[in-house]
């Protein structure tokens, strides 16, 4: 896995993660924020969400499962803001 960091869409709103932490870096956010975001953090040559390395949302969950165990992911999931019955039906 070349890249360390994945733009992910949910439900037309855009989030961050990182395979390294096997984390979301931040609660998902409209796309205009989240490309305010990528701006701050990568400067004016970044390529655009629509160019960028992304990873499906199930594919997050899946590998920080994988590497880290459900708990992480499920931890790091009610960080960002997910009720535990969203995450409950991720995973079921």
């Amino acid at each position: 896995m070349a890249s360390q960091r994945y733009s992910v869409e949910r439900n037309e709103k855009w989030s961050c993660f990182s395979s390294i932490s096997n984390r979301f870096l931040f609660p998902f956010q409209e796309k205009k924020e989240y490309e305010a975001w990528r701006f701050k953090e990568y400067g004016p040559r970044r390529a655009s969400v629509n160019q960028a390395v992304t990873m499906s949302f199930e594919d997050a969950l899946a590998f920080a499962e994988r590497n880290c165990g459900r708990e992480h992911i499920s931890g790091n999931l009610r960080e960002i803001g997910f009720e535990q019955i969203e995450i409950d039906n991720f995973f079921s």
